[in-house]
């Protein structure tokens, strides 16, 4: 169970259908009414209708990159990956500073295994302070600098994960392995038993 549960936990966690409005203009309400369909029918397996709608949303505001974002990962569940990255990039290029784009990108370059590029990303979508879905980029972060075997780094953003509540399985193990690894018995111990009450939560 703890090695399917730990497979399970390589896929990064992407947060397409959020949003980043704060105060939206007339046209960016219908853009995010439509993109809301989208990402409903996306939901349901509909992808013909997802687009459709997604392209309706672009249409009253070309700059609405959430659409973007979501477009893109409409295009990479279809395997499509030339044209999802196309769409993950033009969302960054309009927000270039909102993390959720730069955590969806980055775990769309987690899963083509393109890893140093992914960190990158990731990286950049920990960095606002104000992200309400930081400590699973975090976790998502700590999983691409293992991959690369940067160990250090990578325990550094699974003790900021859950420093920040991130309640990662994924986390909690390979932290209680790098304090091992340091010498912290103790402490590795609580974080071992923590991951072992997760997974018996879970089951």
């Amino acid at each position: 169970k703890l090695v399917g549960l730990l497979l399970l936990s390589l896929l990064l966690n992407a947060c397409a259908i959020g949003t980043t409005d704060s105060v939206p203009s007339e046209k960016k309400k219908r853009a995010k009414s439509f993109t809301d369909v989208g990402i409903a029918h996306f939901k349901n397996r509909d992808n013909v209708s997802a687009r459709n709608w997604l392209q309706k949303a672009l249409s009253y505001d070309d700059s609405y990159a959430r659409a973007y974002s979501v477009l893109a990962t409409v295009f990479q569940s279809e395997k499509e990956y030339k044209l999802a990255e196309q769409y993950f990039k033009k969302s960054i290029a309009l927000e270039p500073k909102t993390a959720m784009f730069r955590n969806n990108y980055g775990a769309f370059l987690f899963a083509r295994e393109r890893f140093p590029e992914a960190c990158v990303e990731l990286e950049k979508a920990t960095q606002d302070p104000f992200y309400n879905q930081r400590a699973r980029a975090l976790d998502n972060l700590g999983r691409c600098y293992a991959q690369i075997k940067q160990n250090a780094k990578a325990g550094e953003a699974f003790q900021r994960s859950v420093n920040l509540g991130g309640r990662s399985s994924f986390a909690l193990l390979n932290l209680s392995k790098s304090l091992l690894e340091a010498g912290e018995t103790f402490k590795s111990n609580a974080k071992y038993h923590e991951f072992l009450d997760l997974v018996t939560i879970n089951q």
